[in-house]
């Protein structure tokens, strides 16, 4: 796989957005309300400036011509996915049932 292209209208925060970060893919995103700005402001990703196949197909021939945004964006993106993935969102939800007082929570086994 040489890229991830993301083309959704709308989105939260993708999972596959942490994927590709983890496996060190360039990303190309659609200018997602919300998403495609912070991606681009982040340099964690081309954000096309259309959601138009052109504007789709530029973005992604810039992505493949520079492998990377620049230096260190392969690392920036490894950094997020580890900050916000699977492991840090499942320390995130225990620390707060733990700090809301519960001494067990959904994810132990007691």
């Amino acid at each position: 796989m040489d890229l991830l292209l993301l083309t959704s209208a709308y989105e939260g925060l993708p999972y596959v957005l942490l994927e590709a970060f983890a496996l060190g893919l360039p990303v190309v995103s659609a200018p997602t309300p919300g998403l495609g700005a912070w991606l681009r402001e982040a340099g964690l990703a081309h954000v096309a400036e259309g959601a138009r196949p052109e504007s789709l197909a530029q973005a992604m021939e810039a992505a493949l011509a520079s492998g990377r945004l620049g230096e260190g964006a392969n690392e920036r993106g490894l950094a997020w996915a580890r900050a916000h993935g699977l492991e840090a969102m499942r320390e995130a939800t225990l620390d707060l049932y733990l700090g809301a007082g519960l001494r067990t929570s959904p994810f132990s086994s007691n």
